[in-house]
């Protein structure tokens, strides 16, 4: 029976446990690519912003809150990409692990995953 712990890979043998190494990379790049983007969004919002904010005193409030409403809107998409992002590379490295753990006889990679889920819920 597999230890109860919360971390995938306490549940995989030692030759599972060598995995491509390509996790961390892929994390990395899907992180700073979604920030370039989010800061290439937020540039090109201030220049549309700035130029409403030449508009008459009485005009400018509506245009000051829907810029603060929209920033906070866009500020939580781009969370929530990074965020489900990450969760599909850690899936897809357990399921790496999983793979890598097949050639065994004993081995079930279906049965490893869902332990894996249970153990992580």
């Amino acid at each position: 029976m597999a230890p109860k712990t919360s971390d995938p890979a306490s549940v995989l043998p030692d030759a599972a446990l060598r995995h491509s190494g390509y996790l961390s990379a892929l994390q990395t790049g899907f992180r700073e690519a979604t920030t370039r983007v989010e800061e290439m969004h937020a540039a090109i919002r201030r220049q549309t912003f700035d130029l409403l904010r030449l508009l008459p005193r009485p005009l400018r409030a509506p245009v000051e809150l829907i810029e603060a409403a929209q920033s906070a809107y866009t500020a939580g998409v781009y969370a929530s990409v990074r965020e489900i992002g990450g969760a599909v590379l850690e899936a897809a490295q357990w399921i790496e692990r999983a793979a890598a753990n097949a050639d065994r006889p004993d081995a079930d990679p279906l049965r490893t995953l869902s332990g894996i889920a249970r153990e992580s819920s």
